[in-house]
């Protein structure tokens, strides 16, 4: 576009084309400039119009300017050409604005991943707890350890404690006993032994080479220093169970659910309602599950998670597609659950023999750029339950919402010892009798049951399915290798 006036690109492409040649250019561009640019621009206009009504008559040309003009014909040629450029260059103009505006959105979401995993990471890792590092060397000291060194790292059931000697401990796994002992009574819970190296008796051997009294290799070391990693040892055992029903007249679930270790003695229940129906809305919650997954094993929490993919499924699709998310996170040392919703459907909370209503307020994923999650945190003991349903209960009305509190009530209240698997059906059954003509939306209904474990003792999930970050992995790596250089 020139520098003139709005459409001066139009008039000058009219004037290239048919009056620069003609003899009356003087006449109708200089002596009646003003009023011949403006009556071509109408021209130029209302054949527009008319091409995109779709109209085969002619254009009536503006009467002023067929009254000057001596080659009518040849100027209602050129501007019908012109105002199909015209047409042409609009609709290109348009889509490189939409598609200006997408990339804008994608570079904001990708940009809101990055923030949200940095501060999962930095919320994961942390500076570490100095006073509990101290501590604990103070009483490895006490029990003979030479040049012991400790490093503390995140919180609750995702602590992480790193001890090491300056030399082998003196009895193949008294290093896990002295270390396992310490951090207890530093720490005031039971710890178990999740990695490390044992060094006694095995002289000249290779960094890595033996395993003591269950440690397994793996924690790294460059010395001959034995290095124990301790988790906290969980003294409640998690049963998780899902059922569910697909809509009426669909071969494939919307929903998606996912039941994750994200260490020793932490576990993630984690649901999602894809918008619509069938393969397309199965899809979506399937990335919501996995995005939020990536997330809780990068550290982040249940409010960050969701905040990561609501951020990436923006960036994911220019479409509006969205998905529910409800995101439970259960502490099996410390007895916390913590639970956040996006969108989701209401929680049922069966502890202390009272059942309590949970929900959420914020959108859901993949809707707006910003979520306003809020988390619920609540403590855990032996007997308590509970119950997760997808937003297709809604779908059958209002009635669904009590049904599922009464069924989770009177099956916890009838044996509590009947487990997750029987109390989803039970709940996903007597939801079937409000849709005698079939389900209208699909449900799915996730039952996460704790028990006290026996004494404390053993754990509930063996942790093969956890993945240390990796900055945490590399920071324990740096830690065995300064604490081998100040023994040399």
């Amino acid at each position: 576009q020139s520098g003139g006036p709005p459409g001066s690109t139009y008039a000058e492409r009219v004037y290239g084309r048919v009056c620069e040649t003609c003899p009356s250019a003087v006449h109708c561009w200089q002596t009646h400039g003003q009023e011949t640019f403006w009556e071509v621009l109408e021209f130029v206009d209302a054949c527009r119009e008319r091409q995109q009504r779709g109209g085969d008559e002619p254009t009536p040309m503006p009467q002023r300017l067929a009254a000057r003009c001596i080659q009518p014909g040849r100027l209602a040629g050129a501007v019908e050409e012109v105002a199909r450029l015209a047409a042409v260059e609009q609709w290109a103009l348009a889509t490189l604005q939409r598609a200006y505006r997408r990339v804008q959105a994608e570079l904001w979401a990708v940009g809101s991943v990055l923030k949200e995993s940095r501060e999962a990471a930095l919320q994961e890792l942390g500076p570490g707890d100095g006073q509990a590092a101290a501590r604990i060397r103070r009483h490895l000291r006490r029990y003979g350890a030479p040049a012991p060194w400790a490093w503390v790292l995140g919180q609750g059931g995702r602590r992480e404690v790193h001890v090491g000697w300056g030399g082998p401990c003196g009895a193949a796994g008294r290093c896990v006993q002295l270390a396992c002992r310490a951090v207890q009574e530093v720490e005031g819970v039971p710890h178990s032994p999740v990695g490390g190296t044992c060094w006694a008796g095995r002289e000249g051997a290779g960094p890595g080479a033996g395993v003591g009294a269950g440690v397994g290799a793996g924690a790294g070391s460059s010395g001959a220093g034995c290095t124990v990693v301790l988790a906290p040892r969980p003294t409640l055992g998690a049963e998780v169970a899902f059922a569910g029903r697909t809509c009426a007249g669909q071969e494939v679930s919307g929903d998606r659910f996912l039941r994750a270790e994200l260490g020793p003695a932490v576990v993630a229940v984690v649901l999602s309602d894809g918008m619509g129906h069938g393969p397309e809305a199965c899809r979506e919650s399937e990335a919501a599950v996995r995005l939020v997954e990536q997330a809780l094993r990068t550290g982040a929490d249940t409010r960050a998670a969701i905040r990561c993919a609501n951020a990436a499924l923006l960036a994911r699709s220019a479409e509006e597609r969205f998905a529910t998310l409800d995101v439970a996170v259960v502490d099996l040392a410390a007895g916390q659950l913590e639970l956040a919703k996006a969108g989701a459907y209401p929680s049922f909370l069966w502890r202390a023999g009272q059942l309590e209503r949970l929900e959420g307020r914020a959108l859901p994923a993949g809707i707006m750029e910003a979520v306003e999650v809020e988390v619920v945190r609540r403590p855990l003991a032996d007997g308590d339950l509970l119950v997760m349903v997808t937003d297709g209960a809604a779908q059958l009305g209002p009635a669904a919402e009590a049904c599922i509190a009464e069924v989770a009530e009177a099956l916890a209240r009838a044996d509590p010892r009947q487990g997750a698997r029987v109390l989803a059906e039970g709940i996903v059954e007597a939801l079937g009798a409000l849709a005698p003509q079939g389900w209208p939306d699909d449900v799915t209904v996730a039952v996460l049951q704790v028990r006290e474990l026996d004494g404390g003792n053993g754990a509930s999930y063996s942790g093969s399915g956890w993945v240390r970050p990796a900055r945490a992995q590399e920071e324990g790596k740096q830690h065995h290798r300064r604490a081998a250089v100040a023994r040399v």
